[in-house]
Protein backbone atom coordinates (compact mmCIF):
# COMPACT_ATOMS: atom_id res chain seq x y z
CA UNK A 1 0.00 0.00 0.00
CA UNK A 2 2.61 2.64 0.51
CA UNK A 3 4.51 1.34 -2.30
CA UNK A 4 1.17 2.35 -3.87
CA UNK A 5 1.37 5.71 -2.35
CA UNK A 6 4.56 6.47 -3.36
CA UNK A 7 4.23 5.23 -6.92
CA UNK A 8 1.12 7.86 -7.45
CA UNK A 9 2.93 10.86 -5.94
CA UNK A 10 5.87 10.25 -8.19
CA UNK A 11 3.58 10.56 -11.03
CA UNK A 12 1.96 13.96 -9.34
CA UNK A 13 5.27 15.34 -9.21
CA UNK A 14 6.60 14.70 -12.78
CA UNK A 15 2.95 16.48 -13.80
CA UNK A 16 3.60 18.96 -11.33
CA UNK A 17 6.96 19.47 -13.07
CA UNK A 18 5.85 19.10 -16.73
CA UNK A 19 3.42 22.11 -16.28
CA UNK A 20 5.82 24.66 -14.87
CA UNK A 21 8.26 24.28 -17.12
CA UNK A 22 5.46 24.78 -19.91
CA UNK A 23 4.04 28.42 -18.35
CA UNK A 24 7.61 29.16 -18.53
CA UNK A 25 8.49 28.58 -22.08
CA UNK A 26 7.03 31.49 -23.63
CA UNK A 27 4.43 30.17 -26.88
CA UNK A 28 6.76 29.92 -29.54
CA UNK A 29 4.56 32.89 -32.38
CA UNK A 30 4.78 32.71 -36.42
CA UNK A 31 7.42 34.72 -37.95
CA UNK A 32 6.31 37.16 -39.93
CA UNK A 33 8.02 37.62 -43.51
CA UNK A 34 9.72 40.51 -44.60
CA UNK A 35 7.75 42.60 -46.65
CA UNK A 36 9.21 42.82 -50.53
CA UNK A 37 9.96 47.28 -51.48
CA UNK A 38 8.08 47.73 -54.83
CA UNK A 39 10.14 50.96 -56.44
CA UNK A 40 6.65 53.13 -57.84
CA UNK A 41 5.85 53.42 -61.16
CA UNK A 42 4.78 56.86 -63.06
CA UNK A 43 0.96 56.85 -63.80
CA UNK A 44 0.37 56.22 -67.44
CA UNK A 45 -2.08 59.44 -68.65
CA UNK A 46 -5.52 58.28 -69.71
CA UNK A 47 -5.66 57.89 -73.75
CA UNK A 48 -8.76 58.85 -75.59
CA UNK A 49 -10.77 56.40 -77.36
CA UNK A 50 -10.01 55.71 -80.64
CA UNK A 51 -12.85 57.64 -83.15
CA UNK A 52 -15.04 54.89 -84.95
CA UNK A 53 -14.46 54.46 -88.20
CA UNK A 54 -17.22 55.91 -90.50
CA UNK A 55 -19.16 52.66 -91.87
CA UNK A 56 -18.58 51.89 -95.98
CA UNK A 57 -21.78 53.14 -98.01
CA UNK A 58 -23.66 50.24 -99.16
CA UNK A 59 -22.69 48.79 -102.70
CA UNK A 60 -26.20 50.02 -104.31
CA UNK A 61 -25.47 53.37 -103.05
CA UNK A 62 -22.37 54.67 -104.31
CA UNK A 63 -20.59 57.91 -103.82
CA UNK A 64 -21.50 60.22 -107.01
CA UNK A 65 -17.94 62.68 -107.70
CA UNK A 66 -18.79 66.01 -108.62
CA UNK A 67 -17.63 66.93 -111.90
CA UNK A 68 -13.86 67.64 -112.58
CA UNK A 69 -12.91 71.07 -112.57
CA UNK A 70 -9.96 72.80 -113.95
CA UNK A 71 -8.28 76.12 -112.54
CA UNK A 72 -7.85 78.94 -115.25
CA UNK A 73 -7.39 82.83 -115.11
CA UNK A 74 -9.39 84.95 -117.04
CA UNK A 75 -7.31 87.17 -119.28
CA UNK A 76 -9.80 88.85 -121.93
CA UNK A 77 -13.37 89.28 -121.91
CA UNK A 78 -14.26 88.45 -125.97
CA UNK A 79 -17.85 89.07 -125.41
CA UNK A 80 -21.09 87.95 -123.28
CA UNK A 81 -20.57 84.17 -123.31
CA UNK A 82 -17.04 83.91 -124.66
CA UNK A 83 -13.19 84.75 -123.07
CA UNK A 84 -9.85 83.91 -123.35
CA UNK A 85 -8.16 82.50 -120.43
CA UNK A 86 -4.50 81.22 -119.43
CA UNK A 87 -3.90 77.64 -118.13
CA UNK A 88 -0.50 76.50 -117.07
CA UNK A 89 0.90 79.47 -119.09
CA UNK A 90 -1.17 78.42 -122.34
CA UNK A 91 -3.61 80.55 -123.83
CA UNK A 92 -7.12 79.19 -124.73
CA UNK A 93 -10.69 80.61 -125.92
CA UNK A 94 -13.35 79.33 -123.79
CA UNK A 95 -17.07 79.41 -125.15
CA UNK A 96 -19.89 78.92 -122.35
CA UNK A 97 -21.89 76.25 -122.88
CA UNK A 98 -25.69 76.45 -123.39
CA UNK A 99 -26.59 79.95 -123.62
CA UNK A 100 -25.79 82.98 -126.11
CA UNK A 101 -25.72 86.42 -125.66
CA UNK A 102 -26.22 89.35 -127.91
CA UNK A 103 -23.15 89.97 -130.51
CA UNK A 104 -20.74 92.84 -130.26
CA UNK A 105 -17.90 91.22 -132.32
CA UNK A 106 -19.40 89.69 -135.11
CA UNK A 107 -17.41 90.36 -138.44
CA UNK A 108 -20.55 91.10 -140.61
CA UNK A 109 -23.48 91.79 -138.44
CA UNK A 110 -21.85 94.36 -135.94
CA UNK A 111 -23.31 94.84 -132.10
CA UNK A 112 -26.98 93.78 -131.74
CA UNK A 113 -29.14 95.00 -129.05
CA UNK A 114 -28.36 94.15 -125.50
CA UNK A 115 -25.21 93.04 -126.60
CA UNK A 116 -23.23 96.12 -124.62
CA UNK A 117 -25.13 95.11 -121.42
CA UNK A 118 -24.30 91.58 -121.90
CA UNK A 119 -20.40 91.69 -122.46
CA UNK A 120 -20.39 94.74 -119.46
CA UNK A 121 -21.86 92.22 -117.07
CA UNK A 122 -19.62 88.88 -117.91
CA UNK A 123 -16.43 91.83 -117.88
CA UNK A 124 -17.77 92.21 -114.24
CA UNK A 125 -18.24 88.91 -112.90
CA UNK A 126 -14.55 87.49 -114.60
CA UNK A 127 -12.18 90.16 -115.55
CA UNK A 128 -9.13 88.90 -114.57
CA UNK A 129 -10.31 86.76 -112.09
CA UNK A 130 -9.33 82.76 -111.41
CA UNK A 131 -11.98 80.90 -112.45
CA UNK A 132 -13.07 77.13 -112.78
CA UNK A 133 -13.81 75.45 -115.87
CA UNK A 134 -15.90 72.24 -115.90
CA UNK A 135 -16.38 70.36 -118.82
CA UNK A 136 -19.76 68.39 -120.47
CA UNK A 137 -19.24 65.96 -123.07
CA UNK A 138 -17.78 67.88 -126.04
CA UNK A 139 -13.80 69.26 -125.83
CA UNK A 140 -14.36 72.16 -128.20
CA UNK A 141 -16.55 73.53 -130.94
CA UNK A 142 -16.18 74.00 -134.67
CA UNK A 143 -14.35 77.10 -134.63
CA UNK A 144 -11.76 75.26 -131.82
CA UNK A 145 -12.87 76.94 -128.73
CA UNK A 146 -13.38 75.10 -125.57
CA UNK A 147 -16.49 74.58 -124.04
CA UNK A 148 -17.20 74.91 -120.35
CA UNK A 149 -19.25 75.68 -117.32
CA UNK A 150 -17.90 78.60 -116.22
CA UNK A 151 -17.48 79.55 -112.04
CA UNK A 152 -16.41 82.27 -110.35
CA UNK A 153 -16.46 82.28 -106.88
CA UNK A 154 -18.76 79.53 -106.25
CA UNK A 155 -21.34 81.28 -108.34
CA UNK A 156 -22.18 79.10 -112.58
CA UNK A 157 -21.64 82.21 -114.91
CA UNK A 158 -23.82 80.55 -117.18
CA UNK A 159 -26.78 80.68 -115.45
CA UNK A 160 -26.06 84.26 -114.06
CA UNK A 161 -26.08 85.29 -117.80
CA UNK A 162 -29.41 83.68 -118.04
CA UNK A 163 -31.46 84.37 -114.92
CA UNK A 164 -30.45 88.12 -115.20
CA UNK A 165 -31.36 88.06 -118.96
CA UNK A 166 -28.22 89.00 -120.28
CA UNK A 167 -28.33 85.13 -122.31
CA UNK A 168 -30.95 82.84 -123.52
CA UNK A 169 -30.62 79.79 -123.06
CA UNK A 170 -29.42 77.80 -126.28
CA UNK A 171 -29.36 73.97 -126.26
CA UNK A 172 -26.44 72.13 -128.57
CA UNK A 173 -26.74 68.75 -127.28
CA UNK A 174 -24.62 66.42 -125.72
CA UNK A 175 -23.93 68.96 -123.93
CA UNK A 176 -26.83 69.66 -121.69
CA UNK A 177 -25.69 68.84 -118.19
CA UNK A 178 -27.15 71.80 -116.63
CA UNK A 179 -29.97 72.63 -119.75
CA UNK A 180 -33.15 71.89 -117.37
CA UNK A 181 -31.18 74.61 -115.13
CA UNK A 182 -31.13 77.39 -118.03
CA UNK A 183 -34.60 77.06 -119.57
CA UNK A 184 -36.05 77.62 -116.60
CA UNK A 185 -34.39 80.47 -115.62
CA UNK A 186 -34.52 81.94 -119.42
CA UNK A 187 -38.68 81.19 -118.58
CA UNK A 188 -37.82 82.85 -115.16
CA UNK A 189 -36.02 86.30 -116.50
CA UNK A 190 -38.80 86.40 -119.62
CA UNK A 191 -41.79 86.74 -117.17
CA UNK A 192 -39.85 89.22 -115.19
CA UNK A 193 -38.80 91.13 -117.93
CA UNK A 194 -35.18 90.98 -117.10
CA UNK A 195 -32.32 92.16 -119.36
CA UNK A 196 -32.95 91.41 -122.93
CA UNK A 197 -37.03 90.13 -122.44
CA UNK A 198 -37.45 93.35 -121.12
CA UNK A 199 -36.70 95.37 -124.88
CA UNK A 200 -39.67 96.66 -126.22
CA UNK A 201 -41.12 93.81 -129.04
CA UNK A 202 -43.13 94.89 -132.61
CA UNK A 203 -47.01 94.40 -131.87
CA UNK A 204 -47.13 92.33 -134.70
CA UNK A 205 -44.00 89.82 -133.17
CA UNK A 206 -45.69 86.12 -132.07
CA UNK A 207 -45.42 84.65 -129.30
CA UNK A 208 -46.74 81.35 -129.68
CA UNK A 209 -44.48 79.04 -131.88
CA UNK A 210 -45.26 79.68 -135.26
CA UNK A 211 -46.88 77.34 -138.56
CA UNK A 212 -44.65 76.45 -140.50
CA UNK A 213 -45.22 77.86 -143.53
CA UNK A 214 -46.70 75.58 -146.73
CA UNK A 215 -44.19 75.48 -149.48
CA UNK A 216 -43.62 78.52 -151.45
CA UNK A 217 -43.65 78.36 -155.54
CA UNK A 218 -39.83 79.10 -156.95
CA UNK A 219 -39.69 82.73 -158.00
CA UNK A 220 -38.39 82.71 -161.74
CA UNK A 221 -35.44 84.26 -161.03
CA UNK A 222 -34.02 87.04 -158.13
CA UNK A 223 -30.83 88.32 -158.20
CA UNK A 224 -27.77 86.56 -156.50
CA UNK A 225 -26.54 87.44 -153.36
CA UNK A 226 -23.09 87.62 -151.49
CA UNK A 227 -23.88 83.87 -150.17
CA UNK A 228 -25.96 83.03 -153.20
CA UNK A 229 -23.21 81.85 -156.34
CA UNK A 230 -24.83 83.08 -159.91
CA UNK A 231 -26.79 80.26 -161.52
CA UNK A 232 -27.54 78.70 -158.13
CA UNK A 233 -31.06 77.18 -157.69
CA UNK A 234 -33.28 80.42 -156.34
CA UNK A 235 -33.68 80.46 -152.76
CA UNK A 236 -37.98 80.50 -151.78
CA UNK A 237 -39.12 84.07 -150.28
CA UNK A 238 -39.82 84.31 -146.70
CA UNK A 239 -43.05 84.85 -145.28
CA UNK A 240 -42.04 88.16 -143.33
CA UNK A 241 -39.18 89.72 -144.79
CA UNK A 242 -41.23 89.17 -148.06
CA UNK A 243 -38.00 88.24 -149.31
CA UNK A 244 -35.61 85.78 -150.93
CA UNK A 245 -33.75 84.06 -148.15
CA UNK A 246 -29.99 85.18 -147.79
CA UNK A 247 -28.65 81.50 -147.01
CA UNK A 248 -29.55 77.97 -148.57
CA UNK A 249 -31.26 76.04 -145.46
CA UNK A 250 -29.91 73.35 -146.66
CA UNK A 251 -26.18 74.98 -146.97
CA UNK A 252 -23.62 75.52 -144.78
CA UNK A 253 -24.22 75.54 -140.75
CA UNK A 254 -26.17 79.10 -139.48
CA UNK A 255 -25.93 80.78 -135.87
CA UNK A 256 -27.91 83.61 -135.07
CA UNK A 257 -24.96 86.36 -135.57
CA UNK A 258 -25.90 85.98 -139.31
CA UNK A 259 -29.15 87.48 -139.20
CA UNK A 260 -29.82 91.08 -138.99
CA UNK A 261 -33.24 90.42 -137.49
CA UNK A 262 -35.26 88.15 -136.02
CA UNK A 263 -38.10 87.57 -138.59
CA UNK A 264 -34.42 86.97 -141.03
CA UNK A 265 -34.01 84.46 -138.98
CA UNK A 266 -37.66 82.72 -138.59
CA UNK A 267 -38.24 83.07 -142.43
CA UNK A 268 -34.93 81.14 -142.62
CA UNK A 269 -35.82 79.10 -139.24
CA UNK A 270 -39.25 77.71 -140.51
CA UNK A 271 -37.77 77.05 -143.98
CA UNK A 272 -35.20 74.89 -142.63
CA UNK A 273 -37.74 72.68 -141.17
CA UNK A 274 -38.81 74.97 -138.35
CA UNK A 275 -39.49 73.09 -134.94
CA UNK A 276 -39.84 69.42 -136.09
CA UNK A 277 -35.93 69.89 -137.69
CA UNK A 278 -34.29 73.04 -136.45
CA UNK A 279 -30.54 71.84 -137.96
CA UNK A 280 -28.96 74.91 -137.71
CA UNK A 281 -30.12 75.11 -134.13
CA UNK A 282 -31.88 78.70 -134.24
CA UNK A 283 -34.10 78.03 -131.48
CA UNK A 284 -32.21 77.02 -128.46
CA UNK A 285 -35.49 77.05 -125.75
CA UNK A 286 -37.66 74.70 -128.49
CA UNK A 287 -39.83 76.90 -128.24
CA UNK A 288 -40.65 77.53 -131.97
CA UNK A 289 -39.09 81.22 -131.89
CA UNK A 290 -35.76 81.43 -133.49
CA UNK A 291 -33.01 83.83 -132.11
CA UNK A 292 -35.32 85.42 -129.91
CA UNK A 293 -32.47 87.79 -129.09
CA UNK A 294 -32.73 89.45 -132.54
CA UNK A 295 -34.20 92.54 -133.04
CA UNK A 296 -37.75 92.35 -134.24
CA UNK A 297 -37.17 95.03 -136.89
CA UNK A 298 -38.29 93.94 -140.30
Amino acid sequence: MSRLLIGIGGVLSVLVSLACSGAATPASTPSTPSATVVSPQPIASPQPPEPAKAAPLPASKPASPSPQRQTARVVEVVDGDTVKVEISGQRYTVRYIGVDTPETVHPTKGVQPFGPEASAANKKLVAGKTVELEKDVSEIDRYGRLLRYVYVDGVMVNAWLVQNGFAQSATYPPDVRHQELFVRLQREAREAGRGLWGVPLSASSPRAPPTPPAPTPTPAATPATSDQPRGAATLPIGKRTEQPLRYDPRGPDRDCGDFSTWAEAQDFYDAAGGPASDPHRLDGNHDGVACESLPRNR
